[in-house]
């Protein structure tokens, strides 16, 4: 029997990114997996554009003193090689498609898009400093921000369910919770395939919260698939990563299981035989 591993780590983390209206439009009329990795595809496209247009206004307003254009350079410099790094270490494989799906071409651009905003707005920050105004986003009010989130007194296990392991689709799901200052009272799909949303919200209203001012807030979910490294005979099958699912709640949920395997009976018929 396999065990499934449940590590609980109840944190209230910021939200690091969210997708832009324009992308959860593109998506909603999305049918397919290519329209839907076209969505992701042009998500990316619109926040390198307004990466570039602020790292442009930035090297403007810090033409004096000349040292500083030099240090902004160096500094984008470096988080463009960390960005490639960080989604090289995401999908390690070398060859992407096979190992990851058809999905991997919107996962890996909804990541790209995702560390793309990120420096997006601390280019802002400095853009503001350049300008004489205070950065947007200090440390206090991020701290503030973390605060408002509730804290989960309770929760059931989210599943992945066969049927969609079976056809095997992965993803993140982002969605949108609405509390009434004890439970989940509205919940929105901000992103994700249709099948893995719905687990998403089965799992979300059972949430229950220590008593808390009614607020709204997003929450991802991270569905990943383990492919078998090696299988017997009886379709009895190994992967090199094990089962778990991975709570950071109320802002982040990872499961990982493995691809049900189904073993053609005519073929063991024929080893016998």
């Amino acid at each position: 029997m396999r065990y499934l591993a449940l590590v609980f780590l109840l944190a209230s983390s910021l939200g690091l990114a969210q997708n832009s209206a324009q992308y959860r439009a593109c998506n909603e009329k999305a049918k397919t997996q290519m329209e839907m990795n076209v969505c992701a595809s042009d998500e990316a496209a619109r926040v390198d554009a307004e990466l570039n247009d602020v790292y442009r206004k930035l090297l403007s307003k810090a033409a004096s003193p000349p040292e500083a254009a030099a240090k902004i350079k160096a500094a984008e410099g470096a988080w463009i090689a960390y960005r490639d790094a960080y989604m090289d270490a995401m999908y390690p494989a070398k060859d992407k498609q096979t190992e990851y799906g058809s999905i991997y071409p919107m996962d890996a651009d909804l990541l790209r898009a995702k560390l793309t905003q990120q420096q997006v707005t601390a280019l802002k920050d400095l853009l503001e400093q350049y300008s004489g105004a205070q950065p947007s986003a200090t440390s206090e009010t991020i701290a503030q921000k973390r605060q408002t989130l509730p804290s989960v007194a309770s929760a059931s296990v989210p599943l992945y369910p066969r049927v969609i392991r079976a056809a095997r689709i992965q993803g993140d799901v982002m969605l949108r919770l609405s509390t009434d200052g004890e439970r989940v009272s509205a919940v929105e799909v901000e992103s994700g395939p249709p099948m893995l949303a719905q687990a998403a919200k089965e799992n979300v209203k059972t949430w229950q919260f220590e008593p808390h001012t009614p607020t709204s807030f997003e929450v991802t979910f991270r569905y990943k698939l383990l492919l078998p490294s090696k299988c017997d005979s009886e379709c009895n099958c190994d992967s090199a990563e094990k089962e778990s699912v991975l709570l950071q709640l109320p802002t982040n949920v990872d499961v990982s299981a493995k691809v049900p395997m189904i073993c053609d009976p005519a073929g063991k018929i024929a080893d016998k035989q």
